[in-house]
């Protein structure tokens, strides 16, 4: 249980470290090989695979949203007994945006993450309002 409630934490805190693009709060849990997806037909969409190139997405997302503001409502854990650091989290999230050319966008979602061994080895981004992710990142 105490697993959990960690890992329900640390999701928690990486939401922090993106309001305060703060890349090496948040990078700090994950695997060597972390798999990002971001959802969309743009050109930031996709699987991006290993820690440095995750590292320079979100990078890359910092820099077109000087602005971020995340807020947390959920953060579901599968396992509530896990003992070993490995489970999956469902965080679902509201952010209000604005990009380097002051355009604001908000959205809601979810993220599914998945933790193996107290690293992160997979995060999935969900959308509920996909349209308005190319607003954002003026594509």
């Amino acid at each position: 249980m105490l697993a959990s409630m960690i890992a329900k934490h640390k999701v928690k805190q990486s939401f922090v470290a993106l309001n305060n693009h703060d890349l090496q709060s948040l990078s700090a849990d994950w695997h060597d090989d972390i798999q990002f997806m971001y959802p969309g037909a743009l050109s930031v969409s996709g699987t991006v695979t290993g820690k440095p190139e995750v590292s320079r997405w979100f990078d890359n997302m910092m820099m077109q949203f000087p602005e971020i503001r995340f807020s947390v409502n959920h953060v579901c854990i599968e396992n509530l007994f896990d003992m070993t650091g490995t489970n999956n989290v469902v965080a679902q999230w509201g952010v209000e945006l604005t990009n380097k050319s002051g355009i604001k966008v908000e959205n809601v979602g979810i993220n599914l993450i998945k933790i193996r061994h107290r690293k992160v080895v997979e995060i999935r981004d969900f959308f509920y309002y996909p349209e308005r992710l190319p607003i954002g990142w003026e594509e």
